[in-house]
């Protein structure tokens, strides 16, 4: 990824918001027995990065790349 790609990140909670915000590195941690999320990792964000978000609510995540 160059400098100039940021990835456009979405996160979907199941009470109705979606949290957008970019970055240039977003990482997950899954559990390896049920595969259920267990926490993220975000890297040189730009906007709101929701960090008070409790993985339980979260119900998908999406990304897409952009120049």
């Amino acid at each position: 990824m160059s400098a100039a790609e940021r990835l456009s990140m979405r996160i979907f909670l199941d009470t109705g918001p979606v949290l957008e915000f970019t970055c240039t590195e977003f990482t997950t941690t899954t559990s390896r027995a049920t595969g259920e999320l267990t926490g993220y990792q975000v890297e040189g964000a730009t906007g709101s990065v929701p960090k008070w978000v409790a993985i339980e609510h979260i119900i998908a995540i999406t990304r897409e790349v952009s120049a």
